[in-house]
């Protein structure tokens, strides 16, 4: 699934974001883990998990709307 806007939500908090891709949502969550994983400051969601230490759904992506 490409050209979609999504919305990612916090276990803990129920604090969101919105975001868009181009490229299939699968690797943008991909992108997102591996910023968490490898401290990488190019995700709103990684910064979230890491400075809170919270969960996010990462199964649980809503799709707002395709392009």
């Amino acid at each position: 699934m490409s050209k979609i806007v999504y919305r990612a939500v916090c276990w803990d908090c129920n604090e969101f974001d919105i975001g868009k891709t181009k490229r299939p949502l699968h690797e943008r969550k991909t992108e997102h883990f591996k910023a968490l994983i490898n401290g990488y400051h190019m995700s709103a969601l990684a910064d979230h998990v890491k400075s809170t230490g919270h969960s996010l759904k990462w199964d649980h992506f809503e799709i707002l709307a395709r392009g």
